[in-house]
């Protein structure tokens, strides 16, 4: 990863860290740089790892998270191309659960 793929993800996760807190919710940023965590977690649940890509690799990047989402938590993707809005991949199940 050269430092201009750093910085695009840097950014990125501090787009969608600062829209979860500005909307209330407790984010906790976790280490960067590695490989075996995401880079959020939110309200103690969602284990939230971004990307912020041109290209989508939604399958690979819920692999990744799924396999390193700690016992209790919610692995999510969150991504976004340029000059597009936010979104978020979770397992239905998991999302229909929390809902009021």
């Amino acid at each position: 990863m050269n430092l201009d793929n750093r910085a695009k993800g840097a950014k990125g996760e501090n787009e969608l860290r600062r829209i979860f807190e500005e909307t209330g919710h407790n984010v906790l940023q976790l280490q960067r740089n590695r490989n075996d965590m995401a880079d959020l977690l939110v309200d103690g649940w969602l284990y939230l790892d971004s990307k912020y890509q041109e290209r989508w690799q939604l399958r690979e990047w819920q692999k990744q998270v799924r396999a390193c989402a700690p016992t209790g938590t919610v692995p999510a993707v969150g991504f976004r191309a340029s000059r597009q809005p936010w979104g978020i991949w979770l397992p239905a199940l998991d999302f229909a659960e929390r809902m009021p």
